[in-house]
């Protein structure tokens, strides 16, 4: 109803001063305004700066906003009832709510961290290990000279991409100090790794907030350093790998066998 949406105190009434669960013309329900104004339950989904209940995606944000805020975590039946009187439709979303549920702890499962994983099968005898780990990955592009993907421009890419999906954890190829862990210009949000002897290396494009290191801090070959994402000016989610020597990027496949 449109009260719920935006807020009950703006519901119209009968003919017996009985709330018709509309709202006048002059009420703006997509207003973000109004509706904390009405402590309504409507949500900007996706962030453009108004909740419209036509937009499939508002919807879903706010009927999640109405069904957390009336106990589903406590009584998910009596919260869709709240929702919907039909005892019929109660139970179909019941039914797709724990399917949703169960692969979404999947899902979540197999996102989640190794923070001491077994790298024996992974390293390559030269003395680096894969940055993720056992991960699947597709070797999506080599280091050298290219045209870029997105702006169409030949240049240099100083790295080697693994296209991976957002979440997947990376690691330390080798022990060393964290000397950056933040926003580079081009590579979104980026962790570097200074390993001595002026060798360093990059992770690429990962998720914001993402990583779990922080500047100054010593880590360990195969440490869990975070999650990889698609920040930055990219064609998609993958990670993007460079290798540093002397402060030039080296082709990292002189250093491990990717593919």
């Amino acid at each position: 109803m449109p009260a719920t949406w935006a807020g009950w105190k703006y519901s119209t009434v009968d003919g017996s001063g009985n709330q018709t669960g509309l709202v006048g013309s002059n009420i703006d329900i997509t207003s973000l305004a109004v509706i904390r104004a009405g402590n309504g339950y409507g949500v900007d989904g996706d962030g453009d700066g108004k909740a419209d209940p036509w937009n499939i995606t508002d919807a879903i944000f706010s009927a999640a906003n109405y069904l957390s805020k009336n106990g589903l975590s406590k009584n998910p039946r009596k919260a869709i009832l709240h929702y919907n009187k039909s005892s019929q439709y109660v139970q179909e979303v019941l039914t797709n709510y724990n399917l949703f549920k169960q692969a979404d702890e999947e899902a979540q499962a197999a996102l989640t961290p190794n923070l001491n994983p077994d790298f024996s099968h992974v390293g390559d005898g030269s003395g680096f290990v894969n940055p993720l780990g056992n991960a699947k990955y597709v070797f999506s592009s080599p280091y050298g000279y290219r045209i870029h993907p997105v702006t169409g421009i030949r240049k240099l890419h100083k790295g080697v991409d693994l296209a991976t999906p957002i979440g997947t954890p990376f690691y330390a190829v080798k022990e060393g100090k964290i000397i950056h862990a933040g926003a580079i210009n081009g590579y979104g949000y980026a962790v570097i790794i200074d390993h001595g002897n002026g060798m360093t290396s990059l992770y690429g494009h990962i998720k914001q907030g993402g990583w779990v290191v922080h500047v100054g801090e010593l880590v360990k070959q195969g440490q869990y350093l975070g999650e990889t994402g698609n920040t930055g000016v990219t064609s998609g989610p993958h990670l993007h790998f460079e290798i540093g020597l002397n402060g030039t990027a080296v082709d990292p496949e002189k250093y491990f066998k990717f593919r």
